[in-house]
């Protein structure tokens, strides 16, 4: 029965998404969130710099997370079955409290990538970062709890060394020192940054997927489906976040206004108490 349930489930959801899961439609980039580097092993390592991450529209965010998480699929190598994310904690403050997209993106990892985290690397956790770790959490099972690892920069880089090899953890090595050189918020494609990986071409991740699609919907659909078995709400951009603004529609007169001032102080009210 509980097998049955996540299938359902994980269909449910890829369906939803096809449009993102098939690559016909680029999400609108909300952080530098990508695949990084592939290990030597084959598997994918995924990275996300919260200095680069804007104010949560939940939707837009699933939609770049579930992108980024199926191109890493289509980017496994050889025996690799799985991929690695690192979460770097750079820059995380007050605008990073809010849980709303907690919950579907624990989601998202619990069913239709079920069994795809290898590891989960948080780097650099401040304080404040173990109140979102406590909402996630219950989300997903023991055997995903397992796979989270908190380390220090050196650490995380030690760590990729010894996982992924040594070209992986040069190319982590960079990225964080890099990151560590200014405070400013540039999510998406930049110069020296290629969404959604910098070791694949996102065309010739996707074209396989289009493809089948073309010729046999059903097809796909029942590759979701074996894939299953073994193994919305928006809020303006904040004026204290980034400054690259996304193109989605906002909230509009003195109510909308008053409502996002409250949040924005009840989210700053909790940084104070946690750190």
């Amino acid at each position: 029965l509980a097998a049955s349930k996540i299938l359902a489930e994980a269909l449910q959801w890829r369906e939803q998404y096809k449009d993102i899961l098939s690559g016909s439609r680029v999400p609108v980039w909300q952080s530098d969130f990508r695949i990084l580097a592939r290990a030597e092993t084959g598997h994918p390592i995924i990275y996300l710099c919260y200095r680069h991450q804007m104010f949560p529209n939940v939707q837009a965010i699933v939609e770049h997370g579930a992108y980024v998480l199926e191109a890493a699929v289509h980017s496994m190598r050889g025996d690799a079955r799985q991929f690695d994310v690192i979460i770097d904690c750079y820059g995380f403050n007050h605008t990073h409290l809010d849980p709303r997209p907690i919950v579907p993106l624990m989601k998202m990892i619990q069913q239709p990538y079920r069994d795809r985290l290898r590891t989960a690397i948080f780097v650099g956790a401040p304080s404040a970062f173990n109140f979102l770790y406590r909402v996630g959490s219950p989300l997903v099972n023991e055997k995903t709890r397992r796979k989270a690892m908190f380390a220090s920069p050196d650490e995380a880089v030690v760590h990729i060394a010894k996982t992924g090899g040594g070209e992986a953890a040069r190319m982590l090595q960079d990225v964080l020192s890099s990151n560590r050189k200014g405070m400013d918020c540039q999510p998406g494609e930049i110069e020296g940054r290629k969404m959604p990986s910098e070791v694949d071409d996102a065309a010739s991740l996707f074209q396989g997927v289009r493809e089948r699609l073309s010729a046999d919907p059903a097809g796909v659909q029942h590759d979701a489906a074996a894939e299953a078995e073994e193994a919305v709400e928006k809020m303006p951009p904040s004026r204290w976040c980034c400054r690259r603004r996304r193109s989605a529609q906002s909230g509009n007169g003195r109510g909308a206004g008053k409502l996002r001032t409250r949040a924005f102080m009840r989210l700053k009210l909790l940084w104070h108490a946690l750190s």
